[in-house]
């Protein structure tokens, strides 16, 4: 990744990963990277449209 996370959410869609939100600077962010794996790179992604900061998990 092209900067250090540590509370962010983690999403696969459409054969790509894709990074949201993080904690580690003081609050909830709006960052959004995506990794695409037919090129091997990340990239910035128009911000998500509310603030994301560890995610809780739910069991189904």
């Amino acid at each position: 990744m092209p900067i250090d996370m540590v509370f962010l959410l983690v999403v696969e869609l459409s054969a790509n990963i894709h990074v949201i939100g993080d904690g580690i600077t003081g609050g909830a962010t709006t960052i959004h990277l995506r990794y695409t794996l037919a090129t091997d790179k990340w990239g910035t992604m128009p911000p998500v449209p509310y603030l994301t900061q560890q995610p809780e998990y739910i069991y189904q």
